[in-house]
């Protein structure tokens, strides 16, 4: 009988700890808003330019998207993508918009030749900006295997976090070296949900969680070396990958956006040096998803939170 009741008033107080944690993540975001507006009108940040780009997972979707948007003029463009024959019509499309472009042909998961490629394309021209932004989900790879759980498991997380060092490694140290530069890693929405209970999308909401937490520790390490550190959280974007989730039975359609100005977005942010851009996601729902969503929210109701989701977008 004590033990119940030690265990019951254990339960107590930890309940109280964590709305006092939820009261006080509210106040401050509703304090920081008006000082961010009163900041950003008195001391404007222009967004910075970039003239020497390296994207991955540029043959389609977001990455595709951003080699249009950064294309201009004198801007070196260097877009891989380990299928070349997706990049060739986004190579003309920038090419049009009076870039400099190369195309390569790799695999994020091969370190030695991911290391071979940031590095040519620094030797020939020293890069500003590089965006870590291939990335799988499972749905895209059941095709390829029927072990969800294992092989194609461990496919997204690869590419989804291997990749991602990969990619930034080699550009860190030349950038640490000029004591200048910006890196991008392309996050999900399901980062912050910190769960994800669904056996297509659980390893890739676990590597996104990754992703948002290796970019906000890397921004603090690099930021007294003037290199900047973004990690961009999309919610719904009208993608491939949006499309292959779709045909898999989740549904995002009602709350998906067109991917030109969403990338518009994430570009402004990149540009002013944010180190999180949130992306077609609520301020409501910024504040139950992550660990505060996970601690308060009863794990019955938590852990059956994607079913919800699901059955929300599929009507």
């Amino acid at each position: 009988m004590a033990v119940l009741v030690s265990e019951y008033t254990e339960a107590i107080l930890m309940n109280i700890h964590k709305v006092c944690c939820l009261v006080v993540q509210t106040v401050l975001l509703v304090c920081m808003l008006p000082y961010k507006l009163i900041s950003s009108i008195i001391f404007p940040n222009t967004p910075k330019a970039f003239s020497s780009v390296f994207i991955t997972g540029a043959g389609g979707g977001i990455g595709a998207e951003m080699a249009r948007q950064y294309a201009s003029k004198d801007v070196h463009l260097t877009l891989a993508d380990l299928h070349t024959e997706k990049l060739s019509e986004v190579k003309l499309q920038c090419e049009k918009l009076g870039a400099v472009v190369n195309t390569i042909s790799v695999d994020v998961t091969d370190k030695d030749k991911m290391r071979k490629a940031v590095c040519a394309a620094d030797d020939e021209c020293p890069l500003d900006l590089v965006i870590a932004n291939a990335g799988v989900n499972a749905p895209t790879l059941l095709n390829k295997s029927s072990k969800v759980l294992s092989d194609v498991s461990s496919i997204v997380t690869e590419v989804n976090v291997i990749g991602v060092c990969n990619t930034l490694s080699p550009a860190i140290e030349r950038m640490r070296s000029r004591k200048s530069g910006q890196l991008v890693i392309t996050a999900s929405f399901f980062g912050l949900l910190g769960m994800m209970g669904d056996k297509l999308t659980f390893a890739y909401a676990s590597s996104k969680i990754w992703a948002c937490t290796y970019g906000m520790g890397l921004r603090t390490i690099l930021q007294s070396e003037n290199v900047g550190v973004t990690v961009v959280c999309p919610g719904a974007i009208k993608t491939e990958l949006l499309a292959d989730v779709k045909a898999k039975g989740i549904n995002l359609d009602k709350t998906a956006v067109d991917c030109g100005p969403a990338v518009k977005q994430m570009i402004q942010g990149v540009g002013k040096n944010v180190g999180v851009v949130y992306v077609n996601i609520g301020i409501l729902t910024r504040l139950v998803v992550g660990v505060f969503g996970y601690n308060l929210i009863p794990p019955f109701l938590w852990n059956e939170a994607p079913l919800v989701i699901t059955a929300l977008g599929s009507n």
